[in-house]
């Protein structure tokens, strides 16, 4: 083997080399790029739900009052105990995203929200457990991120 033969193959290997490392580095820009999208198109949804949610309560006071859904059996009759029924589901079904999308770490951006409308609405779940999966109702009824599991 002469000089020239192995200068060739020692420029290939690195020309190689280069160009595995430029297409590792495209696919993680790309996986980044495209994770952050992920959370920020996450976060609008979260945001829109939220906000949507925060409409139905100034439309329906009466639905977060904690003082009547603490006791929402005998505080709401006939058809304000179906309307009742379906807002706390749409409640419980939001702070579910919220759980199921943070893989049940509360983001400390959504933790007061989480905490007070899963409070607000704690007695209807406590009676409706089967509306919701067994984990986030093991989560809000063990109560606020604070308190250790029993």
């Amino acid at each position: 083997m002469n000089t020239a033969t192995i200068e060739m193959d020692a420029k290939t290997v690195i020309e190689c080399l280069q160009l595995v490392v430029a297409i590792i580095g495209g696919i993680l820009v790309a996986w980044i790029w495209n994770e952050r999208k992920h959370r920020l198109e996450q976060y609008r949804y979260l945001d829109q739900a939220y906000t949507d949610l925060l409409r139905r309560c100034f439309e329906n006071p009466q639905f977060c009052d904690p003082t009547r859904t603490n006791d929402y059996v005998n505080s709401y009759k006939n058809d304000d105990a179906t309307r009742y029924h379906y807002f706390a589901m749409t409640v419980h079904t939001i702070m579910e995203t919220i759980f199921d999308l943070s893989k049940g770490n509360i983001p400390y951006e959504w933790v007061r929200i989480f905490e007070y409308h899963t409070s607000i609405h704690s007695a209807w779940l406590k009676n409706n457990q089967d509306a919701q999966e067994p984990e986030y109702v093991k989560r809000v009824l063990r109560g606020p991120a604070s308190k250790p599991e029993s």
